[in-house]
């Protein structure tokens, strides 16, 4: 691996505990109760957190160019009429 991308990961992960809050704090306001699956991963905030951002990229359709998102098989993002 590259230097630069273990940096940045380093960089990402010196910040766990309050990625790993922020993580928990919006689970539980979307479902008003904390999924069990991810007590389990808060066990393994490295996971947790690369996992919550892959789930996030591939959920949001404005985070993904529309490349990947014609490769997904999904359509443009939604658009609000004024």
């Amino acid at each position: 691996m590259k230097p630069e991308n273990k940096d940045l990961i380093k960089a990402i992960l010196e910040h766990s505990a309050s990625l790993q809050e922020d993580i928990l704090d919006d689970n539980e306001q979307m479902l008003v109760s904390m999924a069990f699956i991810l007590q389990v991963m808060a066990r393994c905030p490295e996971f947790m957190i690369f996992s919550a951002i892959e789930n996030f990229m591939r959920c949001d359709p404005n985070a993904r160019s529309p490349q990947d998102r014609k490769a997904a098989g999904q359509s443009p993002p939604v658009r609000a009429f004024l």
